[in-house]
């Protein structure tokens, strides 16, 4: 592709707030046709950015050829400027390339992980005759009439950082507490937080667009060897306004009880989203290999809602889960509580844990609430820490529930009011 060895031209200015005025008898030059082109494409960057965000839209496959090449396919994406990153064909990178300016930590032969992205890129086109400036000694009488958007890929050494903003939002539809009044306030603490004075688009250039993420075998000397993975769940999607309408507006149906569910045909099962061979068990859904929907259920644990209760002599609360979990993913970043006291919600400091492999019972120590308010307690298959399984899967969340993922499981989020304690105990 020619946006890959052409040179780059400065973009022309895109200032959204500053329009041109013209009037009769007018003489015109170049900064004023840039203030002409450059306050409608500013708009519709400005409006891209922060109201759309940076993801693909559509295409842009990613797979492995050769040992060292991967395969980009054509497509369409967004940038953080709100600019549209057209790639019309196919195109084969030599990943070694790409790799040359990037140092990866330790030595020797060994395997890391890189980022492949897509960036912006306007190169000169259609070169006109045009008048030699006076002053330009090499009398330069040809000038590019046209400006082609194209794109270059780069290969990125560390994770990029999430999509910033709105953590009050992203924590309210986390926990599941969304009410119009509590989305209404959320929004507007998150919407006046959001950027600087100064930031006219979000993040900085050039803005990259994730495509998806590369385990390389580096060897001896550090030089790309392999590809040895493409995991395209990397990537940022943008959906369109159109689907997630259908999808709020289709009806939602309340999750069947394990009776039910054992009385539903196999086909009804399936199209309810129901795990195959749930009708004996509520724990089914955490088979392994289980097929849900048509997607295989990889075997994470799960929590059984049916096996929570209190502790007698101390304010901790006890559950049990389908499979052996990893003792050491348990902790405060990988559960959360929260209680309904006389002043709304607050979070309750998490004391300790213990784990009772024989049984399969977690315990979560909890600092005492008052007695009889709600108590929410979240355990995390979601998000950078999450709860594990003995052989590293996430927790898939409830029993009974929808599949969960090798990479990605679901939080399992349990309801229950606080007793009265005389004393406190620790597990």
């Amino acid at each position: 592709m020619t946006a890959l060895t052409t040179p780059a031209l400065a973009e022309p200015p895109s200032d959204p707030f500053l329009a041109l005025r013209v009037s009769y008898g007018m003489l015109l030059g170049v900064s004023d046709f840039a203030v002409l082109t450059g306050y409608s494409r500013g708009k519709h960057m400005l409006h891209s950015s922060w109201l759309h965000g940076s993801g693909t839209v559509r295409g842009y496959a990613v797979t492995g050829r050769d040992p060292y090449v991967v395969q980009v396919g054509c497509g369409l994406a967004l940038d953080g400027w709100g600019r549209e990153l057209h790639h019309p064909e196919d195109t084969c990178l030599d990943v070694r390339d790409l790799a040359r300016r990037l140092t990866f930590p330790g030595s020797g032969r060994r395997t890391v992980t890189a980022w492949l992205a897509v960036a912006y890129l306007p190169c000169p086109s259609h070169p006109v005759p045009a008048l030699a400036d006076p002053c330009d000694v090499s009398r330069q009488n040809r000038e590019f009439s046209r400006t082609a958007e194209g794109v270059s890929f780069l290969l990125l050494s560390e994770a990029p950082e999430p999509a910033a903003g709105y953590p009050r939002l992203r924590e309210l539809f986390r926990t599941g507490e969304v009410t119009p009044e509590s989305f209404a306030r959320a929004a507007a603490q998150d919407s006046v937080e959001l950027g600087a004075c100064g930031e006219l688009f979000p993040g900085d250039e050039p803005a990259p667009v994730v495509l998806a993420r590369l385990d390389l075998t580096l060897g001896e000397g550090g030089a790309v060897e392999a590809v040895t993975g493409v995991d395209q769940a990397a990537r940022q999607v943008l959906l369109p306004t159109a689907l997630i309408q259908a999808l709020l507006s289709a009806p939602q149906s309340a999750p069947k009880s394990a009776p039910e569910r054992a009385s539903m045909s196999a086909p009804e099962r399936a199209s309810k989203g129901a795990p195959e061979g749930a009708a004996g068990s509520a724990s089914a859904g955490a088979q392994v290999g289980v097929e849900v929907g048509g997607e295989a259920d990889p075997g994470g644990p799960r929590v059984d809602a049916g096996s929570l209760h209190w502790r007698e002599t101390a304010p901790a609360v006890v559950f049990s889960v389908t499979r052996p979990l990893l003792a050491r993913s348990l902790g405060p970043r990988t559960l959360a509580a929260a209680c309904l006291d006389e002043d709304g919600w607050r979070d309750l400091e998490i004391a300790g844990t213990g784990y009772d492999a024989a049984r399969r019972t977690v315990t979560v120590l909890l600092a005492t609430p008052p007695p009889g308010v709600p108590v929410r307690l979240i355990v995390r298959g979601r998000g950078p820490a999450c709860v594990l399984g003995e052989d590293g899967v996430p927790l898939a969340g409830l029993t009974g529930g929808l599949p969960g993922g090798a990479s990605e499981g679901d939080d399992a989020v349990l309801t229950t009011v606080a007793p009265r304690y005389e004393q406190e105990d620790t597990p």
